[in-house]
């Protein structure tokens, strides 16, 4: 018996109800429709079909299948995972920008963005998930937000000093000398702590988000 290759996931998203989910996919998703088979909604795509479930307030839950076609044998495992990749990474990109609230989207730090709380591919004939999709950047990592809070530090700092060397009285040469030592040292110290970050994120992005999964013993 042929194993049957699959991709289950959940996406988490804020201030939309259920009808919401579906209007806007609705709007994104030209092959956008009603499931007959029980799920909220179908999404046909190139070789994939999507249903998902959107019934709860925060979360869209779906699947994605390879579309049979009359006729054809049905492809291999691995024909089938490049399809589902492929057709997981299409959907993904349009569920992303269909589901991102545009409330104060000129603010970047308040732009609610939904977030890939799981996504793997899974085979009828095994237990643990076969591949699954890295949905952490390093910009966002612990590392990198106590980098974060160390340039903050850094910053206050550095604001801290010149205000206190321009209250000073001094000579102008003295105080050049001193603003100088304060912006090139505090800043360089802040580019450095997040220079690593930067690298890292770079690197993360040429590689492919789909990872071996770990097998449990």
């Amino acid at each position: 018996m042929a194993q049957h290759v699959y991709v289950k996931g959940r996406l988490s998203h804020s201030d939309l109800s259920a009808a919401d989910v579906r209007a806007k996919f609705a709007q994104k998703f030209s092959t956008f429709s009603a499931s007959p088979s029980g799920a909220d909604f179908e999404i046909k795509l190139q070789d994939v079909e999507i249903t998902g479930f959107s019934g709860v307030s925060t979360e869209v839950e779906f699947t994605v299948e390879v579309t049979p076609v009359t006729g054809r044998s049905h492809p291999n495992a691995v024909a089938s995972t490049v399809m589902l990749i492929d057709g997981t990474e299409t959907f993904l990109a349009g569920a992303f920008s269909a589901l991102t609230c545009e409330r104060w989207k000129y603010v970047p730090f308040f732009t609610r963005k939904p977030k890939l709380e799981i996504c793997e591919i899974k085979s009828s004939g095994q237990h643990n998930p076969l591949l699954h999709r890295d949905n952490d950047p390093p910009k966002w990592s612990i590392g990198a937000k106590a980098a974060y809070f160390i340039v903050f530090i850094l910053v206050c700092i550095t604001a801290g000093l010149v205000l206190w060397q321009t209250n000073v009285r001094q000579p102008s040469g003295v105080l050049v000398q001193n603003l100088l030592a304060i912006l090139l040292s505090l800043p360089l110290a802040a580019l450095g702590a997040l220079l690593p970050i930067y690298i890292n994120q770079r690197e993360w992005k040429k590689q492919t988000p789909w990872k071996y999964s770990k097998v449990s013993p």
